[in-house]
């Protein structure tokens, strides 16, 4: 907000007028010390607007994905932990029927708080464990297995952070930054 408020484009679109016009004066009084002066004061002027908007912009995409980082940090600890009570539940069926319906109220909890933050899709299998399916239909959960959430430098070279699935069985992790409706 601050980097695009009226304040600051106005300051540019201000420097920007006044180092033109300085050098519509130079043009016009090529001779005069002032003149050159005014024309270096105005660009070093520009510069520094220049650098500001340049600094405030790296915050912007640091602060970002500081933000990105900590949701996909949450989101990985969601999957691990459906994961690990499809196990709980399996192990429950067997033993003690009764843990069943807790059990099963904890994870669709966890699921309903995952959809909030990743695009995914499951179901209910064999003996009430769930299957998640997460963006590009990337295998998430299965049975007792999780695949990983990480961040990871973006491959254009802006700078933000891209979020990839690591099942474990892949070589290369799977990049589900822009197939996510609910991230960037």
């Amino acid at each position: 907000e601050g980097i695009y408020s009226p304040e600051l484009t106005n300051t540019l679109s201000g420097e920007l007028d006044r180092f033109f016009n300085a050098i519509q004066d130079l043009s016009n009084y090529p001779e005069e010390l002032t003149v050159r002066t005014a024309v270096r004061e105005s660009a070093q002027n520009l510069i520094a607007s220049v650098r500001h908007i340049d600094e405030s912009l790296k915050a912007q995409r640091t602060d970002l994905n500081d933000r990105i980082e900590g949701e996909v940090l949450e989101a990985d600890a969601m999957i691990d932990q459906i994961a690990k009570l499809n196990v709980q539940i399996k192990a429950s069926q067997t033993a003690s029927a009764s843990e069943v319906p807790d059990l099963l109220d904890q994870q669709d909890k966890i699921l309903r708080e995952l959809t909030q933050k990743l695009d995914i899709n499951y179901y209910r299998g064999d003996q009430g464990m769930v299957t998640v399916r997460g963006p590009q239909e990337t295998l998430l959960v299965d049975r007792g297995h999780a695949a990983h959430l990480v961040v990871g430098k973006d491959r254009n070279g802006s700078g933000m952070f891209d979020i990839l699935v690591e099942d474990g069985a892949s070589v290369q992790p799977t990049n589900v930054t822009n197939a996510n409706k609910n991230g960037r």
